[in-house]
């Protein structure tokens, strides 16, 4: 019978209102996982080949494609849609593109990194859609990732699956770098089998496991897909004598002894465990050590961290010595002090000390210079298809330029927003060099991070940080436009770039051109037939007509007003919408191996796309037109940060449900920040756009939200479910004129120092606890009618934010007496606001005339009084009067009205 291993997770989970730091994994769990791995991964893409390809593997260049395709679709597997089945992730489509335009010998037919091959990859994820593989369930991939490479405290954080890749990325690098171009193909396959499957028997048998990789291996390639006696079938059967033990002096074995040796280094953190555990703890591990060293005769030296090394190679100790409880108890402690995101010294000093590297490879940072400011566009289209341009970049054309040098997949280790990390062997940088400057993507630039291979994630970290920074100190002191005459005619949508010969009826610079035709390809008409799962109801075929304005009909106008055929008495509002991560670089430049990093940045992705999915969900079972509006107006969605236009009034329960997901999902160590802007649907996009970013950085972000994430989130050990902060909130209307960051700032200084009626100036508003004096809730809770047709509000709060609420605040919108009462709030607040006695208008004044003249009526007909309002909205401190919040609340009544006459 095989033990129980204990998996450990450095950012926790949230399950069932509890903060989970460990898993165990038993042997039929140990089973599952490899069914899922054989079955959903391995089986699906052997048949997709054999169908695919139409004959068998037989030669060597056969087995390296399939191996490149394996990972393609392991890693492609973790990543899911904006929309499932609508807005499909760009990293979804290179399998389908690898295995249409690779050749064998992994040269490309059409790069992805070049105008005409990223249009083409486009019409791709559109027009084949159905044609793409289908991926396994989201929870599948997690159960697999689940698997640790290593059972002993503190390296039970690591992942088999990423070690497995991570060996084979660091193995071929080494190969291709020390042969040059004199690379062998068949070599390489031998290295990427051996390193990709060594570990694998592990998943059910710990003890034997070599012996039983071979078993797996020789079962997954088979005479079904191997082509007998073949060049690859030799291949197969080469890798598994040597993971027998029948073969140990060659050159595959010694550079994949060297690449397995330096990627458990970089996953697992062995020198760490006797500093970041807790002194009862070391005390403890201590006590065990003493113990079984004295039952073997062997002397201890008297400290923890000279025993320690003692038994850190003795598998029977870790296994079998410790009990399952005490496993857990070790490794829960260790989690939860290596997951304090904050300046702990210690840890970063010995990550970063005598470390050892590798001089024949170079980890790689490509990261996307510039994303807002090549995303800004006073276009939709051109908008959402600069931002669908960022993540094709990211997730397949650079991808797709690595294969091309022959650098193979797994090489390719980590994606985040705007970038990615890859392995590349040192003599392929120049090569790397040369292909980015031939990239011909219109206003596209990527600048790349160095560092050597070291066997710490921190210092590898550190030396790509510093060299990004340096690149980019560098680009800035250089021109970066010609110097022309300021007497051409600008680009009408960016506003920036000399306008050219356009086809179009605007005037527009080559690069918001190119980014108007990604966005038309793939925007109103796919995402709308799309969404009718291509059985487009009549009603809804104005849309597809291009003098149809879509964002009056996201603001919430019926689809003949859009499109022109009704006219429109009175505008609706809609709302842009933009979130990022708070102080997301230090949560990620604090993870300490490639296990941890690769999980952050998954979890990252998932927990804000798998919102976007499940608020999508709720919005359709309610209304089938809000949730089309809410597909066409996804703009970005890509790792923590995102942009979308939504109609006013759903703004408010999305954003709520969009902070309180992600907070979960990292298991209370990362919270967003959220801005809102809502306006008429004319109002230009840009200066839109512009705003919504100042919000998120000047008030979300700067005005507490960094801090508040660092305080509680980052710095401390999480025991449980945190009520005071889960993320920060900004937001603005404008009701007529022009929007501007000076004249938002102008407004909410004025309201805050002067009239003294927001706190935003000061201080943002926070998702946490309605006891607290930044919370949301206490604006969210003077906003709401108590009890309207059967839909009860009373208890707005963390506690009752789920989905059934959120579907009651959407619900809400529908009833027309919910507009009629908040248009009276509306109406009050806006009185008590501007109440002066010969054009005077103080704090004290506002307070004694709600007193005086609202306290019954508010009673009788809100179901709130004098004494509420002045306990939600009245701000003190010890050095006395801060603000009295009547402001807030009116500019949250205009968005929630969204737009509707005397809102």
């Amino acid at each position: 019978m095989e033990m129980e291993i204990v998996r450990g997770y450095i950012i926790p989970y949230i399950k069932d209102d509890r903060i989970v730091y460990t898993d165990i994994i038993n042997q039929k769990m140990r089973e599952d996982i490899l069914n899922y791995f054989l079955k959903d991964i391995i089986n699906k893409v052997k048949e997709d080949y054999v169908k695919r390809v139409k004959h068998k593997i037989s030669t060597a260049n056969d087995l390296n494609y399939f191996l490149n395709l394996l990972t393609i679709f392991i890693k492609s597997s973790l990543y899911i849609d904006q929309i499932r089945g609508i807005v499909i992730a760009p990293i979804s489509g290179l399998y389908e593109h690898y295995i249409l335009e690779h050749k064998k010998d992994l040269k490309c037919t059409k790069s992805l990194y070049t105008e005409k091959g990223l249009r083409e990859y486009v019409y791709m994820l559109v027009e084949k859609k159905e044609k793409l593989i289908k991926k396994p369930e989201i929870e599948i991939m997690d159960t697999i990732i689940k698997m640790p490479a290593d059972t002993r405290i503190g390296l039970n954080t690591s992942s088999l699956i990423i070690h497995l890749l991570t060996t084979s990325g660091i193995s071929s690098a080494i190969y291709i770098s020390k042969r040059k171009k004199d690379i062998s193909i068949k070599e390489l396959t031998i290295l990427r089998l051996l390193s990709m499957f060594h570990d694998i028997g592990k998943i059910v048998e710990w003890k034997a496991h070599e012996k039983r990789s071979a078993l797996i291996l020789r079962e997954i390639f088979d005479s079904k897909i191997i082509e007998e006696r073949s060049e690859a079938w030799e291949i197969i059967e080469n890798v598994a004598n040597i993971l027998e033990g029948k073969v140990k002096e060659n050159i595959y074995y010694e550079i994949f002894k060297e690449a397995d040796k330096i990627a458990s280094g970089v996953d697992r953190v062995k020198e760490l465990v006797p500093i970041v555990l807790s002194k009862d703890k070391k005390d403890m591990l201590e006590k065990k050590i003493i113990a079984y060293l004295s039952r073997l005769g062997i002397s201890t030296k008297g400290n923890l961290e000279d025993d320690y090394k003692q038994v850190f190679d003795d598998w029977n100790f870790w296994n079998e010595f410790l009990t399952i409880e005490e496993r857990i108890e070790l490794t829960k402690d260790f989690c939860k002090n290596v997951s304090r995101i904050s300046s702990n010294g210690e840890i970063y000093e010995t990550m970063i000390s005598k470390r050892e590297k590798l001089e024949e490879v170079f980890v790689v940072k490509f990261d996307f210079a510039s994303i807002q400011h090549y995303i800004k566009s006073n276009d939709l289209r051109s908008l959402m298809g600069g931002s669908r341009i960022v993540d094709i970049i990211i997730y397949a054309s650079i991808p797709d330029l690595l294969i091309n040098l022959g650098i193979p997949y797994e090489c390719v280790l980590i994606f985040g927003g705007g970038n990615l990390i890859a392995l590349i062997p040192s003599n392929k940088i120049n090569e790397i060099r040369e292909e980015l400057s031939k990239l011909d993507i219109p206003g596209v630039k990527i600048n790349i991070g160095i560092s050597p291979l070291y066997d710490s994630y921190i210092a590898i970290n550190r030396e790509i940080e510093k060299d990004i920074f340096n690149t980019k100190i560098l680009s800035n002191i250089k021109p970066k436009h010609n110097i022309t005459l300021d007497i051409y005619k600008k680009c009408e949508f960016c506003g920036k770039e000399n306008a050219e010969e356009s086809k179009y009826k605007e005037s527009l610079c080559k690069k918001c051109q190119y980014k108007y035709e990604i966005g038309t390809n793939e925007y109103f008409k796919y995402r709308i037939i799309s969404f009718f799962d291509w059985k487009i109801k009549n009603d809804y075929l104005p849309l597809m007509n291009e003098k149809t304005d879509i964002l009056f009909f996201i603001a919430g106008h019926t689809i003949k007003e859009a499109a022109k055929i009704l006219p429109i008495e009175e505008y609706k509002n809609l709302a842009i919408i933009r979130f990022d991560g708070n102080i997301i670089g230090q949560f990620m430049a604090s993870a300490i191996s490639i296990t941890d990093i690769f999980e952050r940045s998954i979890r990252i992705d998932k927990a804000v796309k798998d919102a976007i999915n499940r608020f999508y969900n709720i919005l359709r079972e309610i209304s089938e037109e809000d949730a089309l509006r809410f597909v066409l107006g996804i703009l970005y969605i890509g790792g923590d940060d995102g942009m979308l236009i939504v109609p006013s009034w759903l703004s408010i329960p999305l954003s709520l449900y969009l902070l309180n997901h992600y907070y979960y999902s990292l298991g209370g160590k990362s919270t967003l920040s959220l801005s809102i802007v809502g306006a008429k649907p004319k109002h230009p996009l840009i200066p839109l756009y512009d705003c919504a970013g100042h919000l998120l950085d000047r008030y979300a972000k700067d005005n507490g939200g960094r801090k508040l994430c660092y305080e509680i989130c980052h710095s401390r050990s999480l025991d449980h479910i945190q009520n005071n902060f889960r993320g920060a909130i900004a937001f603005y209307n404008i009701d007529t004129g022009r929007l501007s960051p000076e004249y938002i700032d102008e407004i909410l200084e004025t309201l805050s120092k002067r009239d003294k009626v927001s706190m935003q100036y000061r201080h943002t508003y926070t998702l946490s606890d309605i006891n607290e004096k930044h919370s949301i809730f206490r604006l969210l809770s003077l906003a709401f009618p108590r009890k309207l047709e059967n839909i009860d509000l009373q208890e707005i709060n963390l506690d009752k934010l789920n989905e059934d609420f959120i579907k009651k605040m959407i619900k809400l919108h529908k009833i027309e007496s919910f507009i009629e009462a908040i248009k009276h709030r509306k109406n009050i607040i806006n009185d008590i606001i501007s109440i002066n006695i010969e054009g005077e208008s103080d704090f004290y004044l506002k307070v004694a005339y709600l007193t005086s003249k609202y306290s019954s009526e508010l009673e009788a007909e809100l179901g709130i009084n004098a004494q509420t309002i002045l306990k939600n909205l009245l701000e003190i401190s010890e050095s006395g009067f801060q603000s009295f919040n009547l402001a807030d609340l009116l500019i949250l009544i205009k968005i929630l009205g969204g737009g509707e006459s005397g809102i």
